[in-house]
């Protein structure tokens, strides 16, 4: 999909307003994402 859309980069914003998606999650999408697709990524 990335390589279809020619996604450079990509921004993650976190909604505080569900309680079970935290923000201590983002360090580790934003590792995951980058690993996975070689693509960087902003939180």
């Amino acid at each position: 999909m990335l390589d279809r859309f020619e996604i450079d980069g990509i921004i993650y914003h976190d909604a505080k307003t569900c309680p079970y998606n935290s923000g201590t999650t983002a360090p580790a999408c934003r590792s995951a994402w980058g690993a996975q697709t070689g693509v960087p990524a902003l939180v």
